[in-house]
């Protein structure tokens, strides 16, 4: 299950690949183009739409690992009703769920996060300091909401491949406490009573006490489109 690598444009991602000029990899990411997701799972569809202008390094990283089959057959494993659905990781393809929440595609991203779009507040800026988050004013964020698509860390510029699905209201203190700390770079723009459907579903802690949805929901693949 090795996946091949391509040099992203960004130099926060190491990896490269021989054979493919930085001319190709420029071509599949034109200027302009408007990037969505057909997500498809074993209980529905959802349809996103890929924030390219927000958070590129991001988008690209989501479609290149798309569009490599990563996410097929993957797993969501986290779940927190009226907070998030996380997925994302290869390491629920395998019996062992112990593991579930380590599956990463060996490499790292960095975090696009401006904390002046995302009008964060002083104490907000401490906390996220100390824990080794920066503000980038390279870029303009969307804050978190109810169905935003952001990546999951443990800790500054450590993205792979987890994202969750925000299922909780922006203004709610659960939600506000992440603002700052993970990169948006989708928003669910159909699907969305899926996932409200989704938000009710009781939690399995059975686990190691890890919430997870008591029905499995399995990604079958992830389409990439322009517009």
């Amino acid at each position: 299950s090795n996946v091949v690598l391509i040099p992203f444009r960004n130099n926060s991602i190491t990896p490269t690949t021989e054979g493919q000029s930085e001319e190709e990899i420029e071509e599949s990411n034109d200027e302009g183009d408007d990037y969505f997701a057909v997500l498809e799972t074993n209980i529905g569809v959802l349809e996103l739409d890929l924030l390219e202008k927000n958070a590129p390094n991001s988008v690209e990283n989501f479609v290149y690992l798309s569009e490599s089959k990563y996410y097929d057959g993957t797993s969501f494993h986290r779940f927190i009703p009226d907070l998030i659905l996380q997925g994302g990781s290869r390491n629920t393809l395998t019996p062992d769920k112990s593991d579930d929440k380590f599956g990463n595609p060996g490499y790292t991203i960095n975090d696009e996060i401006n904390w002046d779009s995302l009008e964060l507040s002083d104490d907000q800026r401490n906390d996220l300091e100390k824990d080794g988050y920066k503000n980038n004013t390279d870029v303009t964020s969307v804050p978190l909401d109810k169905y935003t698509i952001a990546w999951a860390n443990s800790e500054a510029d450590s993205n792979g491949s987890q994202f969750f699905i925000v299922l909780g209201e922006r203004g709610e203190e659960k939600v506000r406490k992440l603002e700052g700390r993970h990169t948006v770079f989708a928003k669910v723009v159909k699907g969305q009573e899926l996932l409200d459907e989704i938000s009710k579903f009781e939690v399995d802690l059975s686990i190691l006490e890890e919430p997870r949805p008591t029905k499995d929901i399995t990604i079958n693949t992830i389409k990439i489109e322009k517009r």
